[in-house]
């Protein structure tokens, strides 16, 4: 997964993450159960705190596109086809 950083843009980078992310979950390119880079490998591959990158996977986690699981890791969730629709209609508003 490549994640782009724009450190000049209005949109904060836990939101570009999240954009980038969802994205790469809608279009397939992430699939379900595939393990999301720790929070801290994460933050040091794109020079950014890990806050900021604890934020994105949280929101993403409370959207129901991610799962967290406490001592393995972040994963890929599965998504039905009614989620993916929902998803897509919150991107267009």
């Amino acid at each position: 997964m490549n994640i782009l950083i724009n450190q000049l843009s209005q949109t904060p980078i836990y939101e570009q993450m999240e954009n980038q992310i969802r994205q790469s979950i809608l279009s397939g390119e992430l699939k379900a159960n595939d393990m999301m880079p720790s929070i801290r490998g994460m933050a040091k591959e794109l020079g950014v705190g890990i806050i900021t990158v604890k934020r994105a996977y949280d929101d993403l986690c409370n959207e129901g596109l991610l799962l967290s699981i406490q001592g393995r890791g972040v994963f890929v969730a599965g998504i039905d086809r009614d989620k993916e629709k929902e998803v897509r209609m919150e991107q267009l508003r």
